[in-house]
Order: structure tokens, then C-alpha cells, then sequence
């Protein structure tokens, strides 16, 4: 027996992939055949045409033909008569049988494109002879309907302008191809347009009476007849605005209704609201009354109503201030944290007092002790304003420094000497030097460092920071001296020997020195001239962002330090040798406080 050959595409005496991709070619190809041969039958079956594609059988009849000159004889003794006399109902007959006609003669003779024309024009003719006494009708319906509108029959006018518009619509409707189809189109919408205007102007009327009625109720105080009129007016606006929509009186309505709806949830939360008012009136009488504990709580109810009435009626007039409810909260803390706040600044009072005494000893203790009232002030009372920024700044500070109140106010006031002239007024005998000001400012800006240099590369805002500081400390103003006492501590003995009472460029090497180690002048002041220029207050005529510096530096030539003039600098200056020196104000006079709570 011979043995089968192996083949791939053998198996099991199923034929091979090659004979069934034939036999699936095989039938698409009777497939295309078929389908073919439908197509190509399609060709030779007859398809329907117009008459007008079908060529004259033959000469046209004559009774046919007489159709035709019927009808142009027809249609040039309508045109002929239009130019002397105005259309009648029998010219618009004959132009009726000349359409009759020449339908007729088309139909029987087979003719062209022309005729066709021809029938157009004839229909386009007839319906606007047919639609003229239509359009005007209309016209004359309108301008009846104005004249009424204008004398105030609206309603009178709003039926004719609907007559009109009816009118056109059946122009539009029955005469498809007359030249006032166009017309009638927009008119016939512009017409029921008006009716609709006039139909909603008496409803928008009472609407705005409703509405003014309800303002005069308000000034009289009658509140439920000014919800009354305005939920009238509402309600009728609503309705404009769903049967009217189109119209003017609809276009104003949502800004309208806003408005009315605002002034309806305002009366509507009126009660709330005066009972607010009469929460905050017995809590300020309480207050007057240092009941605050009571004040306290009338804040607290009127917080509680005012939150109600904002989430009940969110679109009142009365809700619409949304720092009220934090306004309250300010208040009711700030009734509570009366007592204590007398008690800090009560004490706060002793502690300044104590600084201005020069008694810093029980100072320091009294800014430990007042600094803990305040902190314990503002962790309870956070909204309270009654120990205001400037003065937990200043208990800040003295709370910071307490234990060097004793040694700035020694070393300030071993400092200090009168201006010439003056006993108020204390100018400190020698430029402010760095060990002071380091401890005062926090920080030291010197580029010459050196604890008993003067302070340099400050600016006039810095010397002025520091001069606040310092006011603290000692409990009286401090200030720079201003020109005048510049000038009279600097006196006028020109026999002073500025080698020995200066440091200038002939004798400082370019550098600055200690403070106070050249001779004193005749007044008692070290350095007015040399070592370094002098911050002063700026006087009236200088603009905000430049100031003067007098007395030369360490740099300034020895023969022009004397008669050098006051250097006029930016505030924001910063130089290695510009510094200051300070005034201090006696006056016991001076309040230490600002008005008591």
C-alpha cells in the first residue's frame, strides 16, 4: 500500500485551503454578473418626462393659437387702461381669463420656456391686483390704530392693529405671488407685535402704581400695605413677563423683579429685623451702664437673629451686610473685655509712669505683668480693639527690653545737656553711639563697627524708628534736633580749634573714631563738626523723601568742615559716614496714655 504523502494542507481527506479560496471566487464572480446585467437592463427602460420635453407632434391648431393672442390682447388692454384710470374688478376678470388662456394654449401646444414665463408673469400680476385693496385695508386699519394710541385707546387700538395683522397674513396666505408677499411677511408679525404691546402696557401700568403705592406706604411706615402693593406689583410683572415675552414691558423685568423681590424679603424680615435693632439698643445701654455681662448677651441675641435672618431671607435688604454678624461678635467681645482692659491699661499707665519717674526698677516688673494681662487680653477677647496695634506694640517692646531699661535711660540721660537757649529741650552732648543704638534697634547697620563709634549707614526713617523706641523707654518724646538747635549748640565761636575738637579728613586717616574723644565746644557738645554728618528733622520747605545732614564727617577737608553747608540727602540714604544725635522733650505734660476705655 503506498504510503500518503505528508502535506501541510492535507488533513483528515478535507480538501486543501486552495480549492475553497477558488470556490469562494467562483461565486463572487456570478455575483458581479448578476448584478451587471440588472444595471444594464435599467438602461433601455423608458423614463418619464415633462410635456415640455416633448417635441411639437405637428403645426399648432389655429383655435389653439387664437388662445394665445387672446390672452396678449387681454393683458395689453389692462396695461393700456392702468395708465389712465385706476384697476376695476373687470380688468382683473380679463387678466384672470388671459391666465385661463395661456394655461390653456401651453397645455394643448407644447410650448417653451417663454410661455411658461409668461404664465408667471400673469399670476404675479393678477394676485397683486387681487391683493391690492388687502394691503390697503391694512394700511388704512394702522394708521387708524396710531391716531387711537396716541389719544390713549389703547385697547381700541391693539383690535385694529390685530385686524391689520390678519389682513397681511391672508395676503400672505392667498396671494403667495404677489410683490406684497414680502411685505406682508414682516408686517403681519410687527402688527401682532404692537397688539401684544399695547395689551401689556395697561397690566406694566398697574404694575408700576402697585409699586409706587407701596413706596408711599413705606415712607408712612405701613409695612403690610407695602408688602402688599409690592407682591401686586410682583405677581403682575410675572405675568408680562409669561404672556407678554416679547415685548418691552418683559425686557425690564428681570432687573424689575429683582428689585421688587429684594424689597418684598425685606418687609417680609422686617419683624426680625427691629428685633436686631432692639437687641443692639439694650446692649449699648447696658454698656453705659457697665453692665457688661448683660451687654454681652443683648450682642449675642442680635448675632444669633441677624444669622437666622440671613439664612431665612438671604435676598433682604436687611441680609446683604455680611460684616454685620462680625460686627456683633466685635461688639460682644468688646463689652466683655472692658473690666480687663481698664485693668491693662490702668496699669500700663503706672508702668510709663514709672518710666518717665526714671524708677526702673518696678518698671521692669510692671511691663512683665501688664505684657502677661495683654497676651491673656487678646487670646480671650481676639476681636476686642480696646488695647489697640500701638499699644501692644509698645508693651511688646518694654516687655523685650525690661531688663535694660535701667542701663539705656542712665547712659540717655548722662548724655543729655539743654540746648542753648532752651530748658524744655535736651540735645544729647555727643553723636548716638553703637552700644546704644544696637540695644535699642536690635540690629546695628554700622559699615565702622565698633560699640563706641557713633551708629553710620542709617537711614532718616531708621533714626527716626529709633527715636520712637527710645520714647518708650524713657516715657517722654525724643525726636532729631531740628536746624535752629543744631545751629545753637554749634554756636558761633569761630576761634575753635578744629584739630583738636574735630575728626576731619586732615586728622581721622579717613575713618570715624569713638564718640566724644575730641575736645567739647564751648557748649559742652563733642563732634558737631567731623567724624560723621548728622540726620536732622526735615524742615517744612523740603519734600517727603529728602532730608538734611550738618557738620561734615570724617572725609570733610579741615578748612571748609566750619562753613560746610547742611548736605541735602535722600531719606533712604545709607552712608558709612552720616549718623545722629537725639532731642529729648521734659515736659511732664505729655499724657502717657491716650483716652481711657
Amino acid at each position: 500500500m503506498a504510503r500518503r504523502r505528508k502535506d501541510p494542507y492535507y488533513h483528515r481527506g478535507e480538501p486543501g485551503p486552495w480549492k475553497k479560496i477558488s470556490k469562494a471566487l467562483a461565486i463572487l464572480l456570478v455575483i458581479a454578473l448578476v448584478l451587471g446585467g440588472t444595471w444594464a437592463i435599467t438602461l433601455f427602460q423608458p423614463r418619464k418626462v415633462s410635456w415640455q420635453e416633448l417635441p411639437p407632434t405637428g403645426p399648432v391648431p389655429a383655435n389653439v393659437s387664437a388662445m394665445h393672442d387672446k390672452s396678449l390682447q387681454l393683458e395689453q388692454e389692462v396695461h393700456q387702461a392702468e395708465k389712465i384710470r385706476e384697476i376695476t374688478p373687470a380688468d382683473i376678470e380679463s387678466l384672470r381669463q388671459a391666465l385661463r388662456l395661456e394655461t390653456d394654449y401651453m397645455t394643448l401646444s407644447h410650448a417653451g420656456q417663454q410661455t411658461s414665463d409668461r404664465i408667471v408673469s400673469l399670476t404675479e400680476t393678477l394676485e397683486t391686483y387681487e391683493a391690492k385693496p388687502l394691503n390697503d385695508q391694512s394700511l388704512a386699519l394702522v394708521s387708524q390704530a396710531s391716531q387711537l394710541e396716541q389719544t390713549g385707546k389703547t385697547d381700541d387700538a391693539r383690535k385694529l392693529y390685530l385686524q391689520a395683522a390678519d389682513l397681511e397674513d391672508k395676503i400672505l396666505h392667498t396671494y403667495p405671488h404677489s410683490t406684497y408677499r414680502d411685505a406682508a411677511a414682516s408686517l403681519s408679525g410687527k402688527w401682532q407685535h404692537q397688539a401684544r404691546y399695547l395689551a401689556a402696557m395697561p397690566i406694566h401700568d398697574q404694575s408700576v402704581a402697585a409699586e409706587n403705592n407701596a413706596e408711599s406706604a413705606l415712607a408712612k411706615s405701613d409695612w403690610q400695605t407695602a408688602l402688599d402693593n409690592f407682591q401686586k406689583a410682583s405677581d403682575l410683572q410675572v405675568q408680562i413677563d409669561h404672556d407678554f415675552s416679547d415685548t418691552y414691558f418683559a425686557t425690564i423685568g428681570p432687573s424689575r423683579l429683582q428689585n421688587l423681590t429684594a424689597q418684598i424679603t425685606a418687609l417680609r424680615s422686617l419683624p426680625q429685623h427691629q428685633k436686631i435693632e432692639k437687641f443692639i439698643a439694650d446692649a449699648k445701654t447696658a454698656e453705659t451702664s457697665q453692665n457688661y455681662t448683660q451687654a454681652a448677651e443683648d450682642y449675642q441675641q442680635a448675632e444669633r437673629e441677624q444669622t437666622s435672618l440671613v439664612a431665612n431671607y438671604p435676598q433682604s435688604r436687611f441680609a446683604t451686610d455680611a460684616t454685620l454678624v462680625d460686627t456683633l461678635e466685635t461688639e460682644r467681645q468688646t463689652a466683655l473685655s472692658r473690666p480687663l482692659a481698664a485693668e491693662i491699661i490702668q496699669q500700663a499707665a503706672g508702668l510709663f509712669g514709672d518710666l518717665r519717674s526714671r524708677n526702673t526698677t518696678k518698671a521692669a516688673d510692671n511691663a512683665a505683668s501688664v505684657w502677661q494681662k495683654a497676651a491673656q487680653f487678646h487670646s480671650t477677647f481676639p476681636r476686642s480693639p480696646l488695647i489697640n496695634d500701638d499699644l501692644q506694640q509698645k508693651l511688646d517692646f518694654l516687655y523685650f527690653m525690661r531688663n535694660n531699661l535701667a542701663s539705656v535711660q542712665e547712659q540717655i540721660y548722662g548724655q543729655l545737656l539743654a540746648v542753648p537757649g532752651q530748658k524744655r529741650f535736651l540735645l544729647e552732648k555727643n553723636e548716638m553711639p553703637q552700644a546704644i543704638y544696637s540695644v535699642v534697634a536690635g540690629g546695628n547697620p554700622s559699615r565702622h563697627v565698633d560699640p563706641n563709634l557713633p551708629v553710620d549707614s542709617v537711614n532718616w526713617d531708621e533714626a527716626h524708628e529709633f527715636c520712637r523706641r527710645l520714647a518708650w523707654i524713657l516715657e517722654r518724646p525724643v525726636r532729631l534736633p531740628t536746624m535752629d538747635e543744631y545751629q545753637a549748640a554749634l554756636g558761633s565761636d569761630k576761634t575753635l580749634d578744629l584739630s583738636t575738637a574735630s575728626w576731619n579728613a586732615d586728622n581721622s586717616g579717613g575713618a570715624t573714631h569713638p564718640v566724644a574723644t575730641k575736645a567739647a565746644n564751648a557748649n559742652g557738645f563733642y563732634d558737631l563738626l567731623g567724624n560723621v554728618a548728622e540726620w536732622l528733622e526735615r524742615p517744612a520747605d523740603y519734600d517727603d523723601n529728602s532730608a538734611p545732614a550738618a557738620g561734615g564727617s570724617a572725609q570733610t577737608p579741615v578748612d571748609t568742615i566750619r562753613t560746610a553747608p547742611p548736605a541735602d540727602l535722600a531719606t533712604s540714604t545709607r552712608s558709612p559716614y552720616t549718623g545722629f544725635r537725639i532731642v529729648v522733650d521734659t515736659d511732664d505734660s505729655t499724657p502717657l496714655l491716650p483716652a481711657s476705655v
